[in-house]
């Protein structure tokens, strides 16, 4: 017989023996058990009333409880409208059916009523039945081991109830904390073991239907975000799963791993809630197997609320290499360390919500798996089931396409299409004008972010079996590193801010870094800050604006031809300038500014010889 038809059994003998105790590890759902299955298997022939007796202080305070539970039944069964019109006065009128003779006497019937319709004590009256009309009562007494009141005090209490009134009785509890509790207790004269021997006559071991409980929880949790209770609905399996039987062994036997595993439902309860947060965060990354990331929370946060996690030992200098996390050694198959990260983890273990945190790890997954997935296709892709190569490839020409892919993993990229093509292995035809423009949009990324140059690492042999369009792809990288165009955008970008406000540094870091041109935007620059300087520093300027650029015009890397255009442009804009220094009458800055004009004839005219003889030695 399995627990309800044992408990229905003993609710519908004749007159109780003595009290039954249900115990369970918390959370296991004994309460939800008594709420639902038992009270819905019994509502037509008896009356469950549920004290807690957490929070009680007294033996007072718990036949008060009792007798004001009993009281709100017994008006809930006689009365469809409680306390209003005709039918709420007959309900009145029929407590006198269940006051104390003493009651009776002192205030006649409408006496009685009228006096104590407005009496906070009215519970006081009130005599509990075993029998609500033509329903047996059953008290069920919650929370035994978290009362702070002596055990052997609050069995006494219950016994009464029980004992001498025949009212059915049932008490739920993790018996286990109840003998540790007495061991707390001071002075006492009977034991617990001797004390339950006369009021409790079975102990029933609950044994929940997990899958029910959980099918529950879900069907009746309320979400905030769209599409997270279809989520939790479809991952009911997965959730099962972390309280039932796994098939595959773990590290301690299959017994021991699942008798040390927290099943707290009320610890699920608050993991569904915490996760709805990630989920959200999850689904707008577009990440798959969120059913994995839920199961891997849970498994975290019931061992975290189940005090299994020691967060002050010292970190392992070989991480987590040689030992297995509790985790993961009692949820070795629903557990992966992978699905989860520090900032849930922290979120778990003290409530505090840090989105940048855990938006910046998810990112980071993201970018990992995407070279992973280059280097599975590059290096193992022999090793990959078909499905599996067109699967990746074909994502992965995405990100090629979209610019998605480092100057690195270009490289790597268009390695592997030549790979796979000589095997004849290609699954999609690749565009390569999109792969070109990708490469751009990486390099016009680079630019922006001003990051340093990088060094071309990984160079491949174009004599090795590349085709005629693969090259290309590859010229486009080896020439917008070779050209160092990254190093000439953040000089060129650091040198415009100079000139305008310190024209002495702008000056030195031409002398000192590399520019491979003189363009347009730098003639505005200069122009501008040549202009707005005072004197002294147009002076220096003119002066050493030639000599700056000398070594810079003596690489064979300098582009004349787009530098002269650039330099032409300066001279043209600081020649505007002197013609109004002359209408203005600044004398002066004129003399500085001619002789910066005359400087740039001569800067000038080096460039053009450069570019004649280039063009003789062709």
């Amino acid at each position: 017989m399995n627990t309800l038809e044992e408990l229905k059994y003993y609710c519908n003998e004749k007159q109780p023996v003595g009290a039954i105790m249900l115990s369970g590890e918390w959370g296991c759902g004994k309460t939800y058990f008594i709420e639902n299955e038992l009270r819905k298997e019994l509502e037509k022939t008896h009356v469950i009333i549920r004290i807690s007796l957490f929070g009680l202080s007294s033996i007072e305070s718990i036949k008060n409880e009792v007798q004001l539970n009993w009281l709100q039944s017994y008006i809930d069964e006689k009365s469809e409208t409680k306390g209003l019109g005709e039918k709420g006065i007959n309900t009145l009128q029929g407590l006198m059916n269940v006051v104390n003779e003493e009651t009776k006497n002192k205030f006649g019937p409408i006496g009685f009523i009228i006096n104590k319709l407005s009496s906070l004590d009215i519970v006081d009256f009130i005599k509990v039945a075993p029998t609500i009309g033509n329903k047996k009562v059953v008290l069920v007494f919650d929370d035994l081991e978290r009362s702070s009141l002596s055990t052997n005090d609050i069995l006494g209490c219950i016994n009464d109830y029980c004992e001498n009134l025949h009212i059915h009785t049932i008490i739920v509890a993790k018996e286990e904390y109840v003998k540790k509790n007495e061991y707390k207790e001071t002075n006492k004269s009977i034991k617990y073991e001797t004390i339950k021997e006369k009021i409790i006559y079975k102990t029933l071991v609950f044994n929940p239907d997990y899958c029910s409980i959980i099918e529950n929880i879900i069907n009746n949790y309320d979400c905030n975000s769209d599409g997270y209770k279809q989520f939790l609905i479809t991952s009911i399996p997965k959730i099962n799963n972390i309280f039932i039987a796994f098939d595959s062994p773990g590290i301690l036997k299959k017994e021991k791993v699942l008798t040390n595993r927290p099943h707290n439902m009320r610890s699920l309860k608050y993991a569904l809630h915490d996760f709805e947060r990630i989920y959200k965060i999850l689904h707008t990354k577009c990440f798959e197997n969120i059913d994995g990331w839920l199961s891997s929370f849970i498994c975290y946060s019931l061992c975290c609320k189940a005090n299994l996690i020691d967060f002050n030992k010292k970190d392992n200098p070989y991480g987590d290499i040689f030992k297995q996390s509790i985790e993961q050694t009692l949820f070795p198959e629903e557990y992966d360390s992978n699905c989860i990260t520090n900032g849930m983890k922290v979120y778990v273990q003290n409530g505090t919500w840090n989105l940048k945190m855990i938006s910046e790890e998810l990112d980071t997954i993201i970018e990992n798996k995407e070279k992973s997935e280059l280097q599975l296709i590059k290096n193992y892709y022999l090793d990959l089931e078909e499905d599996d190569l067109n699967k990746y490839f074909s994502e992965l020409l995405e990100r090629a396409y979209s610019g998605g892919l480092s100057l690195y993993d270009y490289v790597s990229f268009i390695s592997t299409c030549k790979n796979l093509r000589i095997y004849n292995l290609l699954p999609n035809t690749i565009d390569w004008n999109k792969v070109n423009k990708g490469i751009q949009i990486q390099c016009e990324k680079l630019i922006e972010s001003g990051e340093e140059q990088p060094s071309l690492i990984n160079r491949i042999d174009i004599n090795d079996g590349y085709s005629e369009v693969e090259e290309s792809a590859y010229k486009i990288i080896s020439d917008f590193l070779s050209e160092r165009i990254l190093e000439f955008e953040k000089n060129k970008q650091e040198y415009n801010c100079l000139i305008e406000n310190n024209p002495i540094d702008a000056i030195r870091k031409v002398e000192h870094c590399f520019f491979v041109k003189f363009d347009m935007d730098m003639a505005i620059a200069t122009a501008k800050g040549f202009i707005q300087n005072p004197n002294k520093r147009k002076r220096y300027i003119a002066e050493n604006f030639e000599n700056a650029w000398e070594d810079n015009y003596s690489n064979e890397k300098f582009e004349y031809q787009s530098s002269i255009e650039s330099f032409k442009s300066l001279k043209e804009k600081i020649q505007a300038y002197s013609d109004q220094c002359e209408k203005e009458n600044l004398k002066i800055s004129k003399i500085n500014t001619d002789n910066f004009i005359r400087i740039l004839k001569s800067l000038i005219k080096t460039i053009q010889t450069k570019i004649d003889n280039e063009g003789e030695a062709i």
